[in-house]
């Protein structure tokens, strides 16, 4: 698979060595070193974000009950007290469409940050302190599960108030004006792998919303890696690359999808477009 672009400023070393310690972090399912490896940021500062996780972690354990009918709720209650209460960890509307809302780095900075992305802070703050937490990804929305199965649905982007399944309910009812039916999947405990994906396509967004260029393909790059057996993202990538004026990637990218996804609707649209003539690069 071929990621250095035609264009030197659209793929550097340092992106081959990011998109290397991301496939592993994925593969893996280590979610901090993944989304470290998204953002971009050395060894260095990965590891001062690392013993930042393991403090508030220690801080967590120490409030958690050890036993009784309400463990998951006291599990759900530490969790929000520390991580909602006393480091202020909430959503920001307003920061929506910026791609540092998507870094993880910066999130623990600031304290702000997409929905998924403090949902990624309380997986792992959790994990740390022996509680099990997972991401729900509901339609427009996400939040975790404290407990495993059966436990607490709580929501980071409000502090951690808990909620209930009713209300995810009413958030999808109107989100989409009722066009979609609500399905109790909705609220199945995703993959790491899966988390990631939809880390990325809002990146995606947030750098087409920017027009960078750069941002947009290194996302496209990190998606396909990601998901090395979809033809749709390995599309998604080749297009992008020829969008961005990266020709070159993109007919490679295209004959590897007709060679490996033949008979696909990918794999249809990759031969037209090799059969097309190429575009005049982007203007700046």
């Amino acid at each position: 698979m071929v990621y250095l672009a035609a264009i030197p400023e659209l793929w550097s070393s340092r992106d081959d060595d990011d998109l290397s310690r991301f496939v592993l972090a994925a593969r893996g399912h280590r979610l901090v070193p993944a989304l470290h490896a998204i953002e971009g940021v050395s060894l260095d500062v990965a590891r001062e974000d690392e013993r930042l996780l393991d403090g508030w972690a220690a801080r967590t354990a120490l409030r958690i009950p050890a036993s009784g009918t309400s463990y998951r709720q006291g599990q759900a209650r530490a969790l929000a007290e520390v991580l909602g209460v006393e480091l202020g960890f909430r959503g920001d509307a307003g920061d929506f469409h910026q791609p540092r809302s998507s870094h993880l780095h910066h999130v623990l900075g600031s304290r702000r940050g997409l929905p998924i992305l403090l949902s990624a802070v309380w997986m792992d703050v959790g994990r740390r302190a022996g509680v099990t937490v997972d991401g729900v990804g509901i339609p427009g929305h996400y939040v975790v599960r404290v407990g495993g199965e059966g436990g607490v649905l709580c929501d980071p982007f409000e502090a951690g108030i808990p909620v209930s399944k009713e209300e995810c309910r009413r958030r999808v009812r109107a989100l989409t004006g009722g066009r979609l039916a609500w399905r109790d999947e909705f609220l199945d405990a995703q993959t790491v792998p899966q988390l990631l994906e939809r880390v990325l396509l809002n990146l995606l967004v947030a750098y087409r919303k920017e027009r960078d260029s750069r941002g947009e393909y290194r996302t496209a790059a990190l998606l396909a890696a990601l998901l090395p057996d979809s033809a749709e993202r390995q599309l998604q990538r080749a297009d992008i690359a020829d969008q961005v004026g990266a020709r070159e990637v993109a007919v490679a990218a295209w004959e590897e999808i007709v060679d490996r996804f033949p008979g696909s609707t990918e794999a249809e649209t990759a031969a037209a477009r090799l059969d097309a003539p190429a575009a005049s690069p982007p203007v700046n």
